[in-house]
């Protein structure tokens, strides 16, 4: 999940412990990861849209840190990879 950011940093993939908080949405869409930044993939905790045009879910709201590791709502590999 998190290889394509330890190869951007280029940094040992210990170091990026990241881990998804729950089972991502069917099919992929628009979903914010805060004010400034629309991603399109698969999450969980809200449904994404099918437009970015509409109100988004915002994923930043279900992001968490627990005992070191990111818990994302979402693949960043994969929102990485539908740039």
């Amino acid at each position: 999940m998190h290889q394509s950011i330890s190869q951007y940093y280029r940094c040992p993939e210990r170091y990026t412990r990241i881990a998804l908080t729950g089972p991502v949405s069917n099919h992929a869409g628009y979903f914010r990861f805060g004010a400034d930044t629309i991603c399109y993939g698969q999450c969980s905790g809200g449904s994404p849209s099918d437009s970015p045009q509409y109100e988004l879910y915002d994923s930043l709201s279900d992001t968490r840190i627990d005992e070191g590791e990111v818990r994302l709502p979402f693949d960043p590999g994969q929102v990485v990879e539908n740039l």
